[in-house]
């Protein structure tokens, strides 16, 4: 060996002593013949162990990476940065990068190989990571975004493009304040901010607003990231809409909040229908004793009419707070105007001005009754709201649906013949163009937290459409509302119940028991029955009634027992009652009760449920049906 070479040779071996990376040299057929110390530490044999070996045979894991390699030599010869797997002294596979090239002897002639490689596999464990690490924040269904600490926003993930509609584009390089709403105080903010400058993660709720403005919560967790010196360097925020999360919160309590009413109605509803029954009974006693045209007997009269409607308000106050059955029957929709306006009299301020133009006072419709109360009290309780500071003027028009209430373009397929215009218009605020496109939606409102549902007029809809009705809203801003419902026109007879209140009331003779655990109701009832021509036996006691009952089953042609009672409730009653007497007829009388209904009521053999407080005109009738 030459000095020259010798000394070259020295020259490796002093350096591959202090390289990290492994340096190796192989001749023509691969046997290696140098290799550095380093090579324990990547493949964990000593160098020695390694001289001599085959590098395809005795250190490749896959001979064909080597044979790749070799072939991309001979055609380049070089190699960079190739990666390939080598076999650890335990038979692990390791993954290096190779960068090499061919050797030439002093004469030129290729004479073998030589090269470096080193570990890559926590570089790539680590890249890997990242990779995986940067799908799932680009996959991730929350969103994410990272600014630097003067909160300049750096990347934004896919979500967040989706749901706030701003592009990686045009949100990289602004600030978060890009989704300010306006809902928050400047103290919100500054708290915020003072939490994750001061090191620590920020987690609440923020309302934000999109790119086309509308608003949307957030459930939100902003993170400080430090370096390896522990400097802070950026936030990462991550954010979860919780929008229909809190819409469907927000029904779930109304809902509650619903049945919670529903159910004190129904105590209120009962108790008071007892009180009423008492009313109604002992006024239409009263008048079976006066000269019809008399003063007092118009007094009477009006003490009824007041009765009557108390006893349809409860059946309002029902219908407001639980889901009841639709009872479409003819109306006279004016009649029903006229007195939901006389209601609200009382109730708005005097500022407020209320004209009426009816002009079709017998038109008929095919309506539920009460329902029909609730979009007028709903639509003019808002309009009053709207006028409340200012005062102004509610009109309410009912007419054939032409002249200035004539239907818009969207409408013109009705006619006016075969429809009735109902219009209610105020002189309030208005509402500009974007509010009137969502204000019919489901708990959608203008109004304070503590001044409504924004149900209103999502129930007012869905009611009119029910009724196969169409409603419309115009607003201007700064002059006012108006809301046009057109309802088809029926031709039927209204039911009137001013001319029933004269009538002659069929009797009998028959035997009638009486069950009702309230005094009062009983003993009005009995003098009722007993005025008709019936013979009574009356119990405020039901065990008391059913005793008597079994002892003689035929000593009574009729039944007339309460559902709610204390003791035996009026199931138990007619399930003793008629398993004596199959076929005794049953009137079942009820307040308000969740557990009867007449499906319910008729399975259980009872005739007839009545609502109480009962009339003495219904129960006369009702008796006379079920004994004829």
């Amino acid at each position: 060996m030459s000095t020259e070479r010798l000394g070259t040779e020295q020259g490796y071996r002093h350096l591959m002593a202090y390289l990290p990376e492994v340096f190796y040299r192989t001749d023509r057929e691969g046997t290696i013949t140098m290799i550095s110390p380093s090579v324990t530490n990547v493949l964990g044999y000593p160098a020695d162990a390694v001289v001599g070996k085959n590098m395809a045979r005795d250190l490749y894991l896959d001979r064909r990476q080597c044979d790749h390699l070799l072939e991309k030599l001979a055609r380049t010869g070089t190699v960079n940065d190739e990666e390939v797997v080598l076999k650890h002294h335990d038979g692990h596979g390791v993954l290096v990068s190779v960068t090499a090239r061919v050797a030439h002897d002093p004469d030129g002639r290729p004479n073998g190989v030589e090269g470096l490689f080193n570990d890559i596999t926590r570089h790539r464990k680590i890249e890997d990571e990242r990779t995986r690490l940067a799908a799932a924040v680009d996959q991730a269904s929350e969103l994410i975004f990272i600014t630097d600490t003067d909160g300049i926003i750096q990347y934004v993930n896919p979500s967040f493009e989706n749901v706030t509609g701003y592009s990686r584009e045009e949100a990289v390089g602004q600030k978060p304040s890009l989704l300010k709403s306006g809902k928050h105080d400047t103290a919100f903010y500054a708290a915020l901010w003072a939490t994750i400058t001061g090191g620590t993660v920020w987690k609440g709720r923020i309302v934000n607003r999109k790119k086309d403005g509308t608003l949307y919560e957030e459930e939100a967790t902003i993170t400080p990231i430090r370096d390896h010196t522990g400097r802070m360097v950026s936030y990462v925020a991550v954010k979860r809409d919780v929008t229909r999360e809190v819409t469907l919160t927000k029904q779930l309590r109304q809902a509650q909040k619903m049945e919670a009413i529903g159910t004190l109605a129904g105590g209120i509803a009962h108790d008071f229908n007892n009180i009423l029954a008492a009313i109604i009974g002992y006024t239409e006693l009263a008048r079976m004793d006066m000269v019809e045209g008399t003063p007092l007997m118009e007094n009477i009269n009006k003490v009824l009419g007041a009765s009557y409607r108390a006893r349809d308000l409860v059946a309002q106050i029902l219908a407001f707070s639980r889901q009841t059955e639709q009872k479409l029957k003819p109306v006279n929709i004016s009649a029903i105007v006229k007195e939901v306006l006389k209601l609200l009299r009382a109730s708005l301020p005097a500022t407020i001005e209320i004209h009426q133009r009816l002009l079709m006072p017998f038109a008929t419709i095919l309506a539920d009754v009460t329902q029909i109360h609730q979009v007028l009290m709903n639509i003019c309780t808002n309009a009053g709201h709207a006028m409340r500071s200012k005062g102004g003027v509610l009109e309410v028009y009912l007419g054939e649906a032409r002249d200035e209430f004539e239907p818009p373009l969207p409408l013109q397929h009705l006619t006016a013949s075969d429809h009735i215009c109902l219009a209610i218009r105020d002189t309030g605020h208005g509402m500009p163009p974007d509010v009137i496109e969502r204000i019919f939606d489901p708990y959608f409102t203008t109004k304070k937290k503590e001044e409504g549902t924004g149900l209103g007029l999502a129930v007012v809809h869905g009611i009119v459409t029910s009724h196969n009705g169409h409603i419309t809203v115009e607003s201007t801003p700064g002059e006012g509302t108006t809301f046009k419902i057109y309802f088809p026109i029926i031709f039927a007879k209204v039911f009137d119940r001013k001319q029933t209140l004269g009538a002659k009331l069929p009797g009998g003779t028959e035997r009638v028991m009486l069950i009702d655990d309230e005094v009062d109701i009983v003993q009005v009832n009995r003098q009722m029955l007993e005025r008709l021509g019936y013979t009574v036996a009356a119990f405020t006691d039901s065990a008391a009634a059913v005793a008597t009952f079994e002892s003689d089953p035929h000593c009574v042609d009729l039944l007339i027992t309460d559902m709610t009672m204390p003791g035996l409730t009026g199931d138990h009653v007619v399930q003793a009652v008629l398993t004596r007497r199959p076929d005794l007829p049953i009137i079942m009388c009820t307040g308000f009760s969740e557990i009867i209904t007449k499906e319910k009521a008729l399975g259980m053999g009872v005739r007839k449920l009545m609502m109480k407080p009962l009339s003495l005109g219904a129960l006369a009738r009702t008796i006379r049906e079920l004994l004829d």
